[in-house]
């Protein structure tokens, strides 16, 4: 019997339709949008799968999978035990590493063996397959409930993948065996950000930061969180400091930065240096920031003063200017605020 007498006799039976479907949706099986209906698939089959285990079926679909490594039968199977259920999906990718490699086969011939499960989880999570990581981490969980690793990676996995129930659920279960868990609450913090429960996210992100006041990972959650409740300049002091000494990636925090002087209406001038011109070069901030006119027209003011001898007149102006800067009132040629933070 074929896959194709299974579409052409009247009467479809589950089998055929289950495995005409199997094929269909495996035969392209480097596709990651597959995964998708993997899942699905497994829901439609639900406790009828034991009738799908007859061999005169799977050799017509193995003629399908012949360019694969799938061996079929023991595909089937797997689903069957309801074990390393998407494992075969993703087996032949070309380039892979050995080492990957051994690890799937390790999982695939001792689905117990929990730390390699784990540990190709943590790899398929750090190539950004989300779906295949958490179907497995969350194998392990079923047999590891109260491992807070594995809960740690299921929700980050739950997270990403805009799962927001289950990863509540997920965190639910993580704190009621470690309330005080560090990562868990920190993915919690971002759990609540993503759902808009701001002021609950700055809790828990300042008792983290209570925690370990210099963690970047914290401060940065804490300015996510101050930015989010349009606490502007808060948040500028976190981002600029991550920017400075952090090993995050640079383009982001300084999109943020560049975000947050757009909306404070702030120059791009460099407060530092335009202070020091104010205090030792007076006027050339006026030429730094734009303002090519008044620069001239103080080093007049400058020059008339001296000569006038009312040097008082040139000292009104150069603390004017000093203080307009440490108050954040200084304007560039655009009319945006020279300001530190």
């Amino acid at each position: 019997m074929s896959i194709n007498d299974f579409c052409k006799n009247n009467k479809l039976t589950f089998k055929g339709f289950a495995y005409s479907a199997a094929a269909a949706i495996f035969e392209n099986k480097k596709q990651e949008k597959n995964i998708n209906e993997i899942f699905e698939m497994k829901k439609k089959m639900g406790d009828n799968i034991s009738e799908l285990i007859e061999y005169y079926i799977l050799d017509q679909i193995d003629a399908v999978f012949q360019r694969t490594l799938v061996n079929i039968p023991i595909f089937v199977q797997s689903i069957y035990e309801d074990n390393f259920f998407i494992f075969f999906a993703n087996i032949d990718i070309i380039g892979e590493d050995d080492s990957i490699r051994e690890l799937k086969y390790k999982v695939f011939n001792n689905p117990n063996d929990l730390e390699s499960k784990y540990q190709l989880a943590c790899y398929y999570f750090a190539i950004e397959k989300y779906y295949l990581s958490l179907a497995l981490i969350n194998e392990a969980i079923e047999i590891d409930f109260n491992n807070l690793d594995y809960l740690e990676l299921s929700a980050l996995n739950q997270l990403i993948l805009g799962l927001y129930p289950e990863t509540s659920e997920t965190i639910d279960k993580a704190l009621s065996i470690d309330q005080d868990n560090k990562n868990i609450l920190s993915i919690l913090c971002r759990l609540k950000l993503y759902t808009d429960e701001y002021d609950e996210a700055l809790k828990i992100s300042d008792r983290l930061l209570q925690c370990d006041p210099e963690n970047e990972d914290y401060l940065l959650l804490n300015a996510d969180c101050l930015l989010s409740l349009d606490k502007l300049k808060d948040s500028h002091k976190i981002y600029q400091k991550l920017f400075k000494n952090s090993s995050f990636d640079k383009e982001s925090i300084k999109a943020k930065i560049d975000f947050i002087k757009e909306k404070r209406n702030l120059s791009n001038k460099n407060y530092k240096f335009t202070l020091f011109l104010s205090i030792v070069f007076p006027s050339f901030q006026r030429f730094y920031t734009g303002r090519v006119k008044l620069g001239f027209l103080y080093i007049i003011i400058l020059i008339a003063s001296f000569v006038m001898n009312k040097i008082y007149i040139f000292g009104i102006f150069y603390l004017l200017d000093i203080c307009l800067l440490l108050l954040g009132k200084f304007k560039d040629k655009n009319g945006k605020y020279v300001s530190q933070y």
